[in-house]
């Protein structure tokens, strides 16, 4: 839903969808929505701290499908 809100530019409303994604789901995509609603709503410090979890959540995926997988991730 918060992307859906996000659209409408119900950033509000988004808002607070990210956030309880967030605690149910703690992933990457919800911060990044999370981030680009802040940046949409102009609190650029929250933008900016929840695009950076974003991108760390992204790392850590990455690093953890590579150990899972090693080379046969191709």
């Amino acid at each position: 839903l918060g992307w859906l809100y996000y659209k409408l530019k119900n950033y509000n409303s988004a808002i607070k969808e990210f956030k309880k994604s967030i605690l149910i789901n703690p992933n990457a995509a919800a911060y990044r929505g999370l981030g680009s609603t802040f940046l949409k709503s102009k609190e650029y410090s929250g933008s900016k701290i929840h695009q950076s979890t974003a991108s760390i959540l992204n790392k850590v995926d990455a690093l953890y499908l590579e150990a899972l997988y090693g080379d046969h991730m191709e």
